[in-house]
């Protein structure tokens, strides 16, 4: 994702490069295997798809056209997060195990509903409660 003016700038530059590139592909070297020279043209491909879209998402969110994203449930996370654990099923010992910490971890986590911790922390956390399984309870 593009996040200020100047990687902007930088993402039109690069595309300018490999569109020059992808257009001059013809006059690759004869030397070189078709195979090698399709699979040039694929990942150029895919790489100019790419840098236009993150161009036109930029573009749309600084000129107003697409709408800012909402903010509202970002202070919900933590409980969500609990909330989400509770209905798997998992005691804080058993979410501990999975996230490969100790038990006084989780705990001190939930006790403040997860403001001290690192948002990568928090997607760690969060891709182990999408994968996990309800807990059998007999």
């Amino acid at each position: 994702m593009i996040k200020n003016d100047f990687q902007h700038k930088k993402a039109k530059s690069t595309l300018r490069k490999f569109l020059e590139t992808f257009n001059n592909h013809a006059n690759l070297t004869a030397d070189q295997e078709e195979w090698a020279r399709k699979l040039h043209k694929e990942t150029l491909r895919g790489e100019i798809a790419r840098i236009k879209a993150e161009i036109s998402e930029y573009e749309a969110l600084k000129s107003g056209k697409t709408p800012s994203p909402e903010l509202g449930m970002i202070d919900e996370i933590g409980l969500m997060l609990i909330r989400k654990r509770i209905a798997l099923g998992w005691t804080q010992d058993d979410f501990a195990r999975k996230l490969n910490v100790k038990p006084q971890q989780v705990q001190a986590d939930e006790a403040c509903n997860y403001a001290s911790a690192s948002l990568s922390r928090l997607v760690e956390i969060a891709r182990v409660l999408r994968s996990g399984r309800r807990k059998r309870t007999t």
